[in-house]
């Protein structure tokens, strides 16, 4: 079985910011949340845009309220992705929403949610390891899980609060809508 590894975020200026307020005890989710979001589209020159707002993934989105088998859910995102012929990290965490929203019945809005909360764990566990006991920064393993738990809560409430439409428009609308809120939450 495979295995996931998250490299540090680039030593660039855009995530210089937030690597500094990231896993701060005296700075708000939202804030570290909005901080993150504004690296990740910046660093990508538009690309993480463009995957989210894949037609495919918007398929997954409306067989999220179709399926109850996440095994079956599963088994669909694999061909739908190798008939696609792409791969990329976005797709693969496309496949962990899907199921997740399948096992937990929450369709369509759970699986949109679950995509961006699983984004937003990605980019936060790039760096989080690094800053476990650091002054001021997430005490132990346990906070830093903690911690992503929250950033995860915060996301999918502003993609939960975000209107909704699974047709290839409507969803890249929707992808903006929620990129944008992301990064301007207060």
């Amino acid at each position: 079985m495979g295995h996931s590894v998250n490299s540090r975020s680039p030593d660039t200026p855009n995530w210089s910011f937030p690597r500094a307020v990231l896993g701060k005890r005296d700075i708000d989710y939202a804030r570290q949340v909005q901080e993150m979001w504004k690296a990740a589209l910046s660093d990508r020159g538009g690309q993480l845009v463009a995957e989210l707002s894949n037609p495919v993934i918007a398929g997954f989105c409306r067989a999220a309220a179709k399926f109850t088998n996440p095994v079956e859910a599963s088994a669909i995102h694999d061909r739908t992705t190798s008939r696609e012929r792409k791969a990329s990290l976005v797709l693969d965490i496309s496949k962990r929403a899907l199921v997740r929203s399948v096992a937990n019945r929450t369709g369509k809005r759970g699986f949109a949610a679950e995509l961006f909360s699983e984004v937003t764990s990605y980019y936060a566990s790039r760096d989080l390891p690094s800053f476990i006991g650091a002054e001021g920064r997430i005490r132990s393993p346990r906070d830093s899980i903690e911690l992503k738990s929250k950033l995860r809560q915060t996301v999918k409430g502003v993609a939960d609060s975000t209107p909704l439409t699974t047709t290839s428009k409507g969803w890249h609308k929707y992808v903006n809508e929620v990129t944008r809120s992301l990064t301007s939450i207060k």
